[in-house]
């Protein structure tokens, strides 16, 4: 185990999932490891040693190549994901991505989070956002927004609801954010979609 702290907000992604190494991940942190022994004196096996004491003849530079080999097996560990993500054809992502379609085709009437379905799905934010995208053509919030809107205009044609339970009922937060919604989808709002459909009926 390798202790150090860093601000970097990429590496948040690492956090949520195993990644598999490569043979040039593992050559830098065999690099790490050599530089480590070269610069610290033992033991190393005791966890928790916030403080280990420094030889004083070790190599020089010895101390930086440390820091310089982590950064770069870090640097070298998120490019390849992003560039596996951002590949046609990646299996596990599309697997993934029909199966988060799925759960947010029955449960579009309840509150969807973005961090929730990278909890439950074991898939980072980044990969998660893009992959829907590739797979069908627009943002989640919007694919969501669609089956809402969807699913309201149905409740309005019954007319067996006002709009403030049908906002609820289709996951609005607000019936004002669903009127805007609502409108920015069909270029009219809830009233005026009611009033059409009363004035179609009449004819």
């Amino acid at each position: 185990i390798i202790g150090f702290e860093c601000s970097a907000a990429e590496l948040d992604e690492l956090s949520s999932e195993i990644s598999t190494l490569t043979e040039e991940h593992q050559r830098l942190l065999t690099d790490v490891i050599r530089e480590g022994r070269n610069v610290f004196l033992p033991p190393y096996d005791i966890p928790n040693i916030a403080d280990m004491k420094k030889r004083e003849d070790y190599p020089f530079g010895a101390d930086q190549m440390i820091k310089n080999k982590l950064e770069a097996f870090f640097i070298e560990l998120i490019r390849n994901r992003k560039n596996a993500a951002e590949k046609p054809g990646n299996k596990i992502a599309d697997l993934k991505i029909i199966e988060i379609n799925n759960y947010i085709t029955e449960n579009f009437r309840e509150k969807i989070n973005l961090a929730e379905l990278c909890f439950l799905y074991g898939i980072n934010k980044t990969t998660l956002c893009y992959a829907f995208k590739e797979a069908f053509g627009e943002s989640i919030i919007n694919y969501v927004n669609t089956l809402r809107i969807k699913e309201a205009k149905k409740l309005l044609r019954e007319g067996n609801y006002n709009l403030t339970q049908i906002s609820t009922m289709v996951g609005f937060s607000s019936i004002h954010y669903f009127s805007r919604i609502f409108k920015q989808f069909e270029k009219k709002t809830p009233t005026e979609y009611i009033k059409t459909i009363k004035s179609r009926l009449m004819i």
